[in-house]
């Protein structure tokens, strides 16, 4: 696990900067604090700051093959590496280390650009051909490891981080409009998009071809819902089994002390009793929890790792923890509004003191249909056969009835389209009442499609499988661009390196053949979410962990922000302040916050993502931005 950046210069003639190639190294040493290794060769840099996991005496970056034609740097781990490493070796390869880095040198070698199908790992690889003068960028399937880049007329930069690119800029990038505008809409910045013009995400899944002055995006992986309707629950709920606990054993194997997230829930519960049946000690798990009863999870956490005997550690956040809100803004490197981010990176913090990799539950709500979203939408199937002039009297209803009202939510939505209620974070007629007008249109013609990056993802209903484009939108989406951010930035925030075992792309690609009326079944009291998959963990599960509702791991701002937060809404919330960022129309942010600290409305989303980017747009003075004057204190 570390960090990388580099640089490739389309005039031969105009070399890299070694100095500059550090200093992008020097702005991710969180990532890396236990090596750095850079490789400049005229026109190409390469470097990466390293954190070591395997092979700690003789894997370090960047890596060659036998005679030095391709050179390696990659942020990751390839949990299949000693059975490429076997095959390799039986082809006639010679290696030096026994690092998982080398093995990709070797495998390009064998394979070409589809060395990457071979691939079972999370990575984010630079590799550069020295005979064909090739830089090949590319990021594993699911983006579980980030890579930002910047194509100009003159060459390609990348790197890890955003922060490792602007540090060798002299100007800020404009922000691009289009990026804030979906920030608002889904709360975080969909890819390719970045909230800078002219920088972009490397789509999960995908890899960039850089030779001879041009660069072009290539797909290497997808996955497709086809339902195999030959099979029922028993085969479908062995082999799940079967692939998700090869894929725990794949994930233990490190040089390093390892330990596991537990939030008491399904998925991390059937990781961590995974963990204890492969492995011959006590599991070290480690929670967070809240002073607030409607969100903490902390009993339920303690319950599992005592059925399943591990060694447990906890931690309580209070409001007090928002006073490290600019410490996450600067690792998101732009506006990022899961409010999760917070109770995630003091897990982090305190599982690192610890251990140094720790092993996740993410991805099984996405996989299995674990949001009680999906349940939401089976439910509106029926409803949606009224006409839409009724169901939008009924939203009316649903809107006038008390917060915590029962169904008060599921009459609001019934007068949206099923894909736009899902998808976004907030509808567009609620941001564009606190976005500008230039934001909003910034051409001066047209307001910008909404729907836009969700309809990019849509797939068409499957026959009678109505779960699937949902399902896969979130893979697409949702799990990459929310989750797995959230995850990647905050644990190595802390140099904490975490491995999600439910994105293996073995068991990604069965659970897609899965009907998805075993993932959310239909019973008499409305509909079961994960049901084939607590099905097939039946005897692992304590009956406390199998029978619980799903608890979304959230902060309870709502109540901060009209208490114990209060004051620091309105401050950083100030007309004075927004008006000078020409982004907001400032009453109607004053009104939304009224509403709030009063109890007339719960805002507290819009609040929270405005909070953030405020505070986002703080950090990104003064400018230039240097290893020196902006790295995190």
């Amino acid at each position: 696990m570390c960090g990388i950046a580099g640089r490739l210069n389309f005039d031969r003639e105009h070399h890299v900067d070694p100095h500059a190639l550090r200093a992008m190294c020097d702005m991710m040493r969180h990532r890396g604090p236990d090596d750095e290794g850079r490789y400049c060769e005229e026109a190409i840099g390469l470097g990466m700051r390293r954190l070591n996991i395997i092979d700690l005496d003789t894997g370090q970056q960047p890596i060659w093959n036998e005679d030095g034609s391709v050179v390696v740097v990659y942020n990751g781990e390839i949990y299949n590496y000693r059975e490429l490493r076997r095959d390799l070796l039986a082809r006639g390869h010679r290696f030096r280390t026994q690092s998982d880095t080398e093995v990709i040198v070797h495998l390009y070698e064998e394979r070409g650009e589809d060395f990457l199908q071979d691939l079972n790992g999370m990575y984010a690889i630079a590799l550069w051909d020295c005979r064909t003068e090739t830089l090949i960028l590319a990021r594993d399937r699911f983006g579980e490891k980030p890579l930002h880049y910047q194509l100009t007329d003159h060459g390609i930069a990348f790197a890890s981080e955003m922060k490792s690119i602007l540090c060798t800029l002299d100007a800020r990038p404009d922000f691009d409009l289009e990026a804030v505008y979906q920030y608002f809409l889904l709360h975080y910045i969909p890819a390719p998009l970045t909230i800078y013009q002219g920088i972009r995400k490397l789509l999960p899944g995908h890899y960039l071809r850089c030779a001879k002055g041009r660069v072009q995006e290539i797909k290497y992986w997808d996955f497709t819902y086809e339902p195999d309707r030959q099979h029922g629950e028993a085969y479908f709920a062995e082999g799940v089994r079967a692939l998700l606990e090869d894929a725990v054993r794949l994930r233990l194997v490190s040089d390093v002390p390892l330990g596991a997230f537990l939030s008491g829930g399904i998925d991390s519960s059937i990781v961590v009793g995974l963990m204890s049946r492969l492995m011959d000690h006590p599991v070290q798990t480690f929670s967070i929890g809240f002073e607030e009863a409607g969100h903490d999870e902390s009993a339920f956490a303690q319950q599992a790792a005592t059925a399943f005997g591990a060694d447990h550690h906890a931690q309580v956040v209070k409001a007090s923890a928002m006073d490290l809100l600019h410490r996450l803004v600067w690792h998101c490197d732009e506006p990022f509004a899961d409010s999760s981010a917070l109770p995630t990176f003091l897990l982090s913090e305190m599982t690192r003191r610890g251990v140094t990799v720790a092993l996740s539950g993410d991805g099984g709500d996405e996989l299995f249909g674990g949001y009680e979203r999906y349940d939401r939408i089976l439910r509106r199937r029926k409803w949606s056969r009224l006409p839409a002039a009724l169901r939008r009297q009924l939203a009316k209803v649903g809107q006038r009835l008390p917060r915590h009202a029962r169904g008060k939510a599921f009459l609001q939505s019934l007068a949206l389209d099923d894909y736009p209620f899902f998808c976004l974070g907030l509808q567009p007629q609620e941001v564009s009442e606190f976005l500008s007008a230039d934001v909003l249109a910034p051409d001066g013609t047209a307001a910008m499609d909404p729907y836009r990056f969700a309809s990019a993802y849509e797939l068409p209903e499957q026959g009678r499988d109505r779960l699937a484009p949902f399902l896969y939108f979130d893979a697409k989406v949702y799990l990459p661009e929310d989750i797995l951010v959230k995850v990647d930035r905050m644990s190595m925030a802390h140099g904490l390196e975490t491995r999600q075992p439910f994105l293996d792309h073995r068991l990604v690609e069965f659970v897609a053949r899965m009907p998805s009326a075993l993932k959310v079944r239909r019973t008499a009291r409305g509909y079961e979410t994960k049901y084939l998959l607590k099905k097939a963990f039946r005897d692992l599960l304590p009956p406390v962990t199998r029978q619980r509702r799903k608890h979304g791991f959230t902060l309870p701002v709502d109540h901060w922000f009209r208490h114990e937060l209060r004051d620091m809404v309105h401050d950083l919330l100030a007309p004075s302040h927004l008006q000078s960022l020409g982004l907001f129309e400032p009453k109607a942010v004053s009104r939304l916050v009224n509403e709030h600290v009063e109890e007339r409305r719960n805002h507290k989303e819009t609040l929270w993502a405005l909070v953030v980017f405020v505070l986002w747009h703080q950090h990104q003075d003064p400018w230039p931005m240097t290893a020196v004057t902006r790295r995190e204190t």
